[in-house]
């Protein structure tokens, strides 16, 4: 399940996720709780059922801001905290942006080919995101040390989200 919360308009949401089958999920918007189907026509565009009615909406994201646009209305919801089953808050607060190795695209993780504490080389698998049936392999861009794994398979993750932090590799010391 992925929890995540936005501001919109100085007002606060918790959002969260559950994937119950092919395109079906339980969502909670606060102390709503709603069931949806998700169907992705391409990168940007769903089609969206609740309540028996079908919603074409448009999505763009920037940084931590998820643009809709939904029966001709605009709304831009600031990401504010994610919460995550796998996510670890806090920390030495050490981690730069090119140490998180981020979600491409909005999707589920496929596959993570990696585990916590493993050393990885360049260009290495770490996982998949799968989205409208394509999937998008990324590979690590540097050698290191895999610290964290914020997702886990057939999780949810929004574009941008950290999926796997590196640290730099231990350096040789001699004897």
């Amino acid at each position: 399940m992925t929890m995540v919360r936005f501001d919109h308009d100085g007002d606060n949401y918790q959002v969260s996720l559950k994937k119950e089958a092919e395109n079906i999920f339980s969502a909670q918007i606060d102390d709503a709780a709603l069931q949806i189907a998700i169907d992705a026509i391409d990168s940007h565009t769903l089609s969206i059922n609740w309540d028996h009615i079908r919603h074409t909406v448009y999505v763009a994201t920037d940084d931590n801001t998820i643009y809709v646009h939904l029966a001709g209305m605009q709304y831009a919801f600031k990401k504010t905290e994610t919460g995550h089953s796998r996510h670890r808050h806090g920390g030495d607060g050490g981690a730069h942006a090119a140490d998180e190795i981020t979600a491409p695209m909005p999707g589920k993780i496929l596959k993570v080919f990696v585990q916590e504490g493993q050393s990885v080389a360049r260009n290495e698998r770490l996982f998949i995101v799968e989205a409208m049936k394509m999937e998008n392999e990324v590979k690590a861009p540097r050698e290191g040390v895999v610290k964290q794994i914020n997702f886990q398979e057939n999780d949810l993750v929004s574009v941008g989200e950290p999926v796997v932090e590196l640290e730099p590799p231990a350096e040789a010391t001699d004897i």
